[in-house]
């Protein structure tokens, strides 16, 4: 019986496997388009709903843990992503949902900006600042305050907003860029017991020009204009101004406009 040896099979092409291959990389593509797309429409539906003035002032009553925003001022930005917060209060009427509006105000204007994040450095430098130890401010911007510095009128702490509060009072020069807008302003800094992140504000005003030109602080020590002659004393006086009532530098109003907020939460 004579033997057959077998057929051979027949081989697949090897163009089948790279045509299979390309198919399962242009699906996962087409997969990936749709999963970014829906991602990217999310976001931006987010992003606009965050231009909604209730969204935003419920987000700001959130992130300052307050049952309403204190009289007088509006909320112009509340917005938290990435682990970090910004909450600015103003009494304008200025707003990231219509930052084209005519800016309008009432009178002497003032702002609140609230800032919340992860504390990713040491911030000793910044309690020797807040608590007089150093009168070197580089510590602010190290600590991702960035805050104008002016001359310090006073420093304290309190117990305010759910937190322990510690302030320093400043004055702001007329040659700097901040003066452009507010002549006094409080910067905070929030300890929260038991906590990782670091909150820190700073409350500013703007003074009426009455009260400008009468404000202790003011260019001369005593009241004095120029021209006059100085009293003889004994030692230099120092340039400590008196607190001007309802202004962040005085202690009692500081305490009752914190007094809305608990962000300790």
């Amino acid at each position: 019986m004579e033997q057959y040896a077998a057929a051979p099979k027949k081989q697949k092409s090897p163009w089948l496997y790279v045509g299979l291959g390309c198919g399962i990389l242009i699906l996962l593509g087409l997969i990936g388009i749709v999963v970014l797309g829906s991602l990217v429409f999310k976001s931006c539906q987010e992003g606009f709903s965050q231009l909604n003035p209730e969204v935003q002032e419920a987000n700001a009553l959130k992130l300052l843990g307050a049952e309403r925003i204190p009289d007088g001022y509006n909320v112009a930005m509340a917005v938290s992503m990435a682990g970090t917060t910004e909450v600015i209060l103003t009494t304008s009427n200025f707003s990231i949902t219509n930052p084209n509006a005519p800016i309008e105000d009432t009178g002497p204007r003032r702002s609140f900006q609230y800032s919340e994040r992860r504390n990713i450095m040491s911030p000793g430098s910044l309690k020797e600042w807040f608590e007089g130890a150093t009168d070197n401010a580089h510590a602010l911007a190290a600590n991702g305050m960035n805050y104008e510095a002016g001359s310090i009128i006073g420093r304290g702490r309190i117990n305010s907003a759910g937190a322990e509060v510690l302030y320093v009072f400043q004055r702001y020069a007329k040659d700097t860029t901040i003066s452009s807008e507010f002549d006094l302003g409080a910067i905070l800094l929030f300890e929260c017991e038991g906590d990782d992140h670091i909150r820190y504000a700073v409350w500013n005003a703007e003074l009426p020009e009455e009260a400008a030109s009468t404000d202790p602080a003011a260019d001369t020590p005593g009241g004095l204009t120029p021209g006059d002659e100085a009293p003889a004393i004994e030692a230099p006086a120092e340039e400590v101004p008196t607190p001007i009532a309802g202004t962040p530098v005085d202690e009692a109003a500081l305490r009752d406009f914190l007094g809305h907020f608990n962000v300790c939460g």
